[in-house]
């Protein structure tokens, strides 16, 4: 079985929104964090979220992640190899806790239930935890649905068109996608990527990115708005959601914005 995060880091140059926050999440995500920049906490190791915050403590359980992609020399800022389900509180508290799509990369429904109490009591009085996220539609999306976009070109860039079929078998499994199910799937559907390519313009390189799955041990969650809101209003009181950007899949990339009361 392949380390995924070992694998995907070699491959993070080729990919793009919505699978990377471009400047569009970036500045929604400084927005909703507003004036609570003395002290931020990352959920992994987002170049483009480390530029954005000078005061800023990241947090990633993946060696390789934090090798590929940790290059700030600021000692204002700092990075830790450790999982976010074991921050306790030695980390002390932080006036803002933001991640992109740290959510969709735990395991399991059982350890976003874990997570979410645990940001809140890392957050300082009046702090805000603002994460971009994955959400499924709540109609779900059938293999007709993949084929017919594909063919009428409306499927997006590739690593949006992969999300699709993510999110089209987590309609059937409660959310939860084992990533080799998505190269299973991908491959069920073209198995002549060349061909492929000439139809949809992709570059072949960056569909291969996709075989970062083969033999991969990991699952992605893929919630719907409504099972997220369950979780959520669980932990806490208020919060809201920000539609952001006009990239490929956007409007199924909200970010959640609560603040600690």
């Amino acid at each position: 079985m392949k380390d995924h995060w070992k694998e995907y880091q070699h491959r993070w140059h080729l990919l793009e929104a919505p699978l990377r926050p471009n400047a569009e999440v970036v500045e929604a995500i400084v927005a909703a964090v507003g004036e609570r920049l003395s002290n931020v906490l990352l959920l992994g190791v987002t170049p483009e979220l480390v530029d954005a915050f000078p005061n800023l403590t990241a947090v990633d359980k993946s060696e390789e992640m934090i090798a590929a992609l940790w290059q700030s020399q600021a000692t204002t800022q700092s990075v830790r190899h450790a999982n976010w389900l074991d921050m306790d509180a030695a980390y002390g508290r932080y006036s803002a806790i933001v991640g992109d799509c740290s959510i969709n990369v735990l395991q399991s429904y059982a350890q976003i239930e874990t997570l979410l109490p645990i940001v809140n009591e890392r957050l300082a009085d009046d702090g805000v935890f603002a994460c971009r996220v994955f959400e499924r539609p709540a109609e779900p999306i059938t293999e007709k649905d993949l084929r017919c976009v594909i063919d009428d070109g409306t499927h997006g860039n590739f690593h949006a068109y992969k999300w699709q079929i993510a999110m089209s078998l987590a309609a059937d499994s409660s959310g939860a996608v084992q990533a080799v199910e998505i190269l299973d799937r991908f491959n069920q559907l073209f198995p002549q990527r060349v061909e492929l390519a000439r139809k949809t313009g992709w570059n072949i390189d960056v569909i291969n990115t996709i075989d970062v799955y083969e033999n991969s041990g990991i699952a992605l969650l893929f919630p719907s708005r409504q099972e997220f809101d369950s979780l959520f209003t669980k932990h806490f009181d208020r919060y809201e959601w920000r539609s952001c950007g006009s990239y490929d899949l956007a409007q199924r990339c909200p970010i959640f914005v609560a603040e600690r009361l």
